[in-house]
């Protein structure tokens, strides 16, 4: 997207706004859900803690509503490139089921599901002649094994966002706050 009249900076602030607003409020739902996921506790209760790339993102057919929430979520199996094993063993590719949020019914609702979607493109933004962006991230993810196999996240469905961590190469500027590379090359 190109945005007329913004500068590099501009555009790194406000990326960098947004995303540490979401870091900062994660702790703040973790209290509310009156709990706590600490990494002692993720990593003691995972079958398998890795650094992974997704690879893919399927949608499926099955759906959850949760009437008290006013909310529908569906079903979501999301394809990893494991990149570093830190708790057991894994395949080179493994699956993650969890949930996404399909249609709130209502207002958004207090206390309704902490979900987590990941993110397998790069963010970009045209500014002037230069490229701004994050590449794709890597993510830690604390997970436990399901009896077919595949995996879902340790803090469970309704909270999954607990048991994910975003990892994102920083921002590389030149001169005058010129950004350096295109966030898909290497």
């Amino acid at each position: 997207m190109f945005l007329k009249g913004v500068t590099a900076i501009q555009s790194a602030k406000t990326i960098l706004v947004a995303v540490s607003m979401c870091w900062l409020f994660q702790p703040k739902a973790a209290a509310e859900l009156g709990e706590d996921w600490s990494y002692e506790r993720l990593f003691k209760k995972a079958d398998l803690v890795v650094i992974a790339r997704p690879t893919a993102n399927e949608r499926r057919s099955e759906r959850l509503v949760l009437k008290d929430q006013q909310v529908t979520l569906g079903r979501v199996v999301s394809t990893f490139s494991i990149n570093h094993r830190l708790k057991s063993n894994c395949e080179e590719k493994i699956k993650v089921f969890h949930f996404e949020v399909i249609e709130f019914h209502n207002t958004f609702p207090l206390g309704s599901p902490s979900l987590v979607q990941f993110r397998d493109k790069s963010i970009k933004a045209n500014v002037g002649s230069s490229i701004l962006g994050l590449p794709p991230p890597e993510y830690l993810l604390f997970l436990k094994k399901r009896s077919d196999g595949n995996y879902e996240l340790v803090s469970g469905d309704y909270h999954s966002s607990l048991s994910v961590r975003e990892l994102t190469a920083p921002f590389e500027f030149g001169p005058k706050g010129a950004p350096v590379r295109d966030p898909d090359k290497k």
